[in-house]
């Protein structure tokens, strides 16, 4: 069986096929600077560029993360949900299966879902209780601080699980290769049963927690 992981974006979207439980091949589609300034126009690259692989490609099923509720930026929301809908065209016209995975699912089927950790959680009663009027600020931190380190537990879940050697440099590095490694463990999100490897999300959130009160 034939399966292809996608995590999609309007301007980069990374993906991975795997035959049965193999990783053969992956990649990831970007758009150039001057193509960026017209969504209508990403969505319908990035949708020929889909189109284009599983014409050249036989494809089982699809999976792929859904829209997350993102309910603090709507044109966020509007622009990946034109992109969905197109894609579920593409898909439909070749008679491929798919299923779209929540973001919350496929983080914690394969072990790396630090947002919904209990050690996340001790971390923001901690800074509710002893930082006071400071704890919006150091919330958010800890917040987008969390979401990148997910990223950086990404790329490592598939350079340990398939011997890769992709790239995360820091949080805001233009070279990360994270797009490409989320499509790769949202495939094995589905196709794997237990996470690869587990990490000590307590030693993890203690590091975190640390960078965001420096």
């Amino acid at each position: 069986m034939n399966i292809l992981g996608l995590d999609v974006s309007s301007k980069k979207s990374g993906y991975a096929l795997f035959q049965n439980q193999n990783l053969i091949e992956y990649g990831l589609w970007e758009l150039s600077k001057e193509e960026e300034s017209d969504w209508r126009k990403r969505i319908i690259y990035m949708a020929k560029c889909v189109a284009d692989y599983c014409d050249s490609h036989y494809i089982d099923v699809v999976y792929i993360e859904d829209v997350p509720p993102i309910i603090q930026n709507s044109q966020t929301i509007k622009v990946l949900s034109a992109l969905q809908g197109m894609l579920l065209a593409v898909f439909s016209l070749r008679d491929i299966e798919v299923e779209f995975i929540p973001v919350k699912t496929w983080k914690s089927k394969i072990g790396i879902n630090l947002t919904a950790s209990k050690e996340n959680n001790v971390c923001k009663k901690h800074f509710k209780e002893y930082y006071d009027k400071q704890s919006r600020k150091y919330l958010e931190r800890l917040k987008n601080a969390t979401k990148a380190y997910e990223k950086k537990l990404s790329v490592d879940y598939v350079n340990q699980m398939f011997g890769l050697d992709l790239v995360y440099k820091s949080a805001s590095s233009k070279n990360n290769q994270d797009d490409i490694a989320d499509a790769i463990c949202i495939g094995a999100s589905q196709i794997f049963n237990q996470p690869h490897h587990v990490y000590n999300f307590e030693e993890i959130m203690s590091e975190i927690c640390d960078s965001v009160t420096k």
